[in-house]
């Protein structure tokens, strides 16, 4: 097991997976994508963004993720679940992309300190189920540090 701890951020990841952080030109939104293979095109993956909501207030960030849609994907739940304390929205979709593979992708969502945490957890959908208990160990570590 790895931990990582960065831009306001902590969790843990299997130790064979692979972590890339990227920062945006203003250098205030952030994203961590942790991949179980590098090389491959459509991966398995955990991944954290943290977008200044540049004093919207809660709820309107929240309502923005929550009316999100993507393209080529049917919604087949929407509920709620805690992480770190905090009440998120969880939206899974099921993507049938041009190359014949079926993803299964999730969209966790909150907000803590006037950040919104958007969080993505995808996998082929003949492997999803399969790789719970790796999505478990993030979600279960993910903690958002006091700044």
């Amino acid at each position: 097991m790895k931990n990582y701890s960065g831009y306001n951020v902590s969790f843990n990841y299997p130790q064979n997976w692979h972590l890339t952080t990227f920062v945006d030109k203003s250098g205030e939104n952030h994203m961590i994508v942790v991949t179980e293979n590098a090389s491959s095109f459509n991966p398995t993956l955990f991944e954290v963004q943290s977008i200044n909501n540049n004093g919207m207030s809660e709820q309107d960030a929240i309502n923005e993720m929550q009316n999100s849609t993507m393209d080529g994907a049917t919604k087949i739940s929407n509920d709620t679940i805690t992480l770190d304390g905090e009440t998120a929205y969880e939206n899974i979709f099921l993507v049938n992309n041009t190359h014949e593979t079926d993803m299964k992708v999730n969209h966790i969502y909150f907000e803590k300190n006037g950040i919104t945490y958007a969080i993505t957890l995808q996998a082929r959908e003949i492997y999803y189920d399969s790789e719970k208990s790796n999505f478990d160990i993030f979600l279960k570590s993910f903690k958002v540090m006091n700044n």
